[in-house]
């Protein structure tokens, strides 16, 4: 009996241990010190930049032009690139660019964030070992200021003493921005016109959605959307946002924004992307990237070839030094360079096959000293991806699937668009799709149109299997691969294991088709 008495005093005592604990914290700080430390939470990087929108007086805050993604740098040397357009009408005073970011930097780097505006240094802040949160603000210049578009450069330079012979995908020092960052103005007046609102949004637009509203008004927000996608902008639906004949009114105003990225004809230099610009010192790797689709190149015909024209700094007599060229993860060309070359002047064909609607072009300089483990650093080297390297033009046009029914979408009269009830992801998602049919070539009608595109979202193998027989019909959807590559084909050939969660069904006449069709293989 004792022996029963004595083990549930002992129960009693840690049941009461525990709750101590727990109050304390002292529980969970002994759960993250045996799990290896604090959570860390990540945050919806577009969502938290959509919030960021502040047009209200004259104090504003600039958002980051193409922020689909968080800018991170990782590893010793890397670049990044952050883009501001600046009001034109209401004129602004003064300002400062806000640099918020997180950086874990490992033990002996010692190296710094470089913050460059408009081609002038700025700032180097320094590296400081492990994991912390810091912020920076840098007030902008009158030359600043009178920009049309702030062009700022962030790189990690430096180097790590590394203790240990570790393989050479070690990562000394991670650096991310903040969805907070950006540039806060002061102006003359008041945010009133378009085109202010376009820069102040950056690309984003805020384009308001219930997931209660009618479907005729969502369908109109969502043509609208797919229009601004289609001209370079990032439609963001949120309830707060503009609709309505605003909404539509915004969307015949606002220009092309891929016109500053892609020019009308070729040749199109890949330093049009600005974080392509400069010198890069890099000690064993350093890449250059252009992404481009295929419907936006000059004409919509396929870059042949790429002219590769760069300088290369002296390098030590013991180290080897590679280059190659791929896309889409498909390898292009590779070549060892020797110690002499100073100006390297390379042509590479691409060939079509190789393309799809969405392309990364990444132009690769490795240099190694022949170990296969990394101890220590070596030899820093430089180069320079010179203006001169553009991409030339073929004669072949995009002839995917996606291609042919935008052809045979252009030779109906007119498309009516339907559908349900969507929420905010799904009408998002659907006016992606419908952007990549190029929305701005043709005309919507309520009804009496030879085509139709209906939204389906959820269910939408049974969506499927009731499209109307009345013509041929085609599915548009995203595929689940990394890049969300925008796939159309025959609803016949879907197969069950890639029914989406949101697509298009498309039908269009089936002479129309044929015609296309024809067409494209003649050329």
């Amino acid at each position: 009996m004792m022996r029963l008495l004595g083990i549930g005093v002992l129960a009693l005592l840690l049941v009461g241990a525990l709750i101590v604990l727990g109050q304390t914290g002292a529980f969970d700080t002994a759960l993250n010190k045996m799990s290896g430390g604090d959570r860390q939470r990540v945050n919806d990087y577009q969502l938290a930049a959509t919030r960021s929108f502040d047009a209200s007086g004259s104090d504003v805050f600039v958002t980051q032009v193409d922020t689909d993604a968080p800018l991170i740098l990782s590893g010793l040397p890397s670049y990044a690139n952050a883009s501001y357009l600046m009001p034109a009408d209401a004129r602004p005073v003064s300002g400062i660019y806000r640099l918020n970011f997180s950086s874990s930097v490992a033990e002996g780097v010692e190296g710094a964030l470089r913050v460059s505006i408009n081609g002038v240094r700025r700032a180097d802040l320094l590296l400081t070992e492990g994991i912390r949160r810091e912020g920076v603000d840098i007030e902008l210049t009158p030359a600043d200021l009178s920009a049309s578009e702030l062009d700022i450069v962030l790189s990690l330079q430096g180097r790590g003493e590394i203790a240990e012979c570790k393989l050479d995908d070690t990562i000394a020092a991670v650096v991310e921005v903040a969805p907070t960052s950006g540039v806060r103005l002061s102006l003359n007046g008041p945010i009133e016109t378009s085109r202010d609102k376009l820069a102040l949004w950056g690309n984003r637009v805020p384009v308001a959605w219930s997931n209660s509203a009618e479907p005729a008004a969502g369908l109109r927000s969502i043509i609208n959307a797919s229009r601004l996608s289609a001209k370079g902008y990032s439609p963001r639906f949120v309830p707060n946002g503009i609709t309505g004949d605003e909404l539509g009114a915004l969307t015949k105003e606002a220009a092309p924004r891929r016109a500053s990225f892609v020019p009308d004809a070729y040749p199109v230099p890949l330093v049009s992307e600005p974080s392509n610009r400069g010198t890069r010192t890099f000690g064993r790797r350093v890449s250059w990237r252009y992404r481009f689709a295929e419907r936006d190149m000059p004409g919509e015909v396929l870059p042949a070839a790429l002219d590769l024209r760069m300088l290369i700094g002296p390098q030590a007599s013991d180290l080897r030094r590679d280059l190659t060229v791929t896309i889409n993860d498909r390898l292009l060309f590779s070549r060892r360079i020797s110690n002499d070359t100073e100006r390297l002047n390379q042509s590479i064909i691409i060939p079509a096959s190789a393309q799809r609607g969405d392309n990364t072009l990444e132009i690769t300089l490795s240099a190694t000293d022949g170990s296969s483990v990394r101890c220590g650093d070596i030899e820093q080297s430089v180069a320079e991806l010179l203006p001169e390297t553009v991409l030339r033009g073929g004669s072949e046009k995009a002839a995917d699937a996606l291609s042919t029914l935008r052809a045979s979408l252009r030779t109906g009269s007119t498309v009516t668009l339907t559908g349900g009830k969507l929420t905010s992801s799904d009408a998002a998602a659907a006016s992606q799709l419908l952007a990549s049919l190029n929305p701005g070539a043709l005309e919507f009608a309520s009804s009496g149109a030879r085509s139709n595109i209906r939204i389906a979202a959820g269910d939408v193998a049974s969506a499927g299997a009731g499209a109307a027989p009345a013509g041929e019909v085609w599915v548009v959807y995203s595929s689940a691969q990394e890049g969300r590559e925008i796939i159309a084909r025959p609803l016949s050939e879907l197969g069950a294991s890639e029914v989406p969660a949101v697509a298009l069904f498309v039908t269009v006449p089936r002479l129309a088709s044929a015609q296309s069709q024809a067409a494209t293989t003649e050329q």
